[in-house]
């Protein structure tokens, strides 16, 4: 990483053309110069972790995309948006993905393609402390530059979820699955999200913007409420952006993944990152709201039976099956019409309550963590 600079624009609603003026400005005073561009393979990688409408706040905002690729394309650059959702990796779910999102209509103004490929190849992680090699989609493998389009959003497991964690969508449809069998508890699949994220921004240059006009609060990352936050955030560091995320949101020292960034000296200590544009201060929500699922310290120390789970919500449940096909422990099973989870294998990676798409999985806290949170 060669910088620890931030810039923070202030950004009241998703009006494209003020959209693409203010992120504009935010690469020139992060000195990032377009004709750089020119020529160069680009991808643009949004968060579309689930088919949902924009006004849900659990993808990047197609506004926000389409700027983005707007500012791409009259660089002269090749432009294509691609991403790997939570569930299979196919062609028509992408589609229907795309249009739900309107990425397919951001897509069209921008000039940028959109994806098609549903290939993948590995590429190797050498200075990786716990996986090696990693699987990344051909559109992101092949580009030359990764404009890495987050969302500022609650995460049942990570915490939250922005520029680090965004990435972990360059990793093919249920292959996503098998990483966190792999790495069960937060600890662990923060340290690898960390290796997927050094490994590319070594290979290519990544530049992260964060939506943060809207974000989402609560049980994130796709069943929390929206919550305005209103600005813009632009690194060519993902940490010292997502560092500065936490800091608006009031999570400051509570993202396993930051800290992990700073132990590794990829990620700047507070006080050390140089904010550009607007005072960060004017940002801050304090009141954002945590997942129910809210981690540190104290829950390690709780034994499995006290510790927050998923649980069906029965009378909303309509067995589609989607919870028990992304279940990485495969713990779930439709019987008689309704999920139902072995508490027994439950790892507690809430990719259920994630991926669910009638938002029918909660997360049922103990009596006791409730007091001691």
């Amino acid at each position: 990483m060669t910088t620890c600079s931030v810039s923070v624009r202030r950004c009241e609603d998703y009006d494209t053309s003020k959209i693409e003026k203010i992120l504009r400005k935010q690469l020139s005073e992060l000195g990032i110069n377009l004709s750089d561009f020119a020529g160069k393979r680009i991808v643009v990688k949004p968060n579309l972790v689930v088919a949902s409408k924009p006004d849900t706040a659990s993808c990047t905002n197609p506004a926000v995309i389409e700027a983005v690729s707007k500012i791409a394309v009259s660089s002269g650059a090749d432009v294509t948006i691609a991403e790997s959702p939570g569930g299979p990796f196919t062609l028509s779910l992408m589609k229907h993905n795309y249009k739900v999102n309107k990425v397919d209509e951001a897509a069209k103004n921008s000039g940028a393609v959109l994806n098609t490929d549903m290939g993948f190849q590995t590429m190797s992680a050498p200075n990786a402390k716990n996986s090696k090699n990693f699987n990344i989609i051909n559109a992101i493998a092949d580009a030359d530059v990764i404009l890495n389009v987050c969302k500022l959003k609650t995460h049942t497991l990570t915490g939250m979820t922005n520029a680090v964690k965004n990435l972990f969508g360059a990793i093919p449809g249920t292959q996503k699955v098998e990483m966190h069998a792999r790495f069960s508890n937060q600890q662990k699949f923060g340290d690898v999200l960390i290796d997927l994220c050094d490994m590319l921004c070594s290979s290519k240059r990544v530049i992260s913007f964060c939506d943060a006009v809207i974000g989402m609060e609560g049980n994130g990352p796709s069943g929390g409420t929206p919550r305005k936050v209103g600005c813009l955030l632009v690194s060519e560091n993902p940490y010292a952006l997502d560092l500065a995320a936490s800091q608006i949101i009031c999570h400051d020292g509570e993202v396993p993944m930051i800290e992990e960034a700073k132990r590794r000296g990829l990620c700047p200590k507070e006080g050390e990152i140089r904010i550009l544009g607007d005072d960060i201060n004017s940002f801050r929500v304090k009141d954002y709201l945590h997942s129910d699922a809210k981690r540190g310290k104290i829950f390690s120390l709780l034994p499995p039976f006290l510790q927050p789970k998923p649980d069906v919500i029965l009378s909303k449940c309509v067995g589609c099956g989607k919870c028990a096909e992304n279940c990485p422990a495969n713990a779930i099973s439709v019987n008689g019409g309704k999920a139902v989870i072995d508490r027994k294998g439950c790892i507690k990676c809430f990719c259920c309550q994630e991926l669910c798409p009638i938002h029918a999985v909660d997360i049922k806290k103990n009596i006791i963590f409730k007091l001691i949170r």
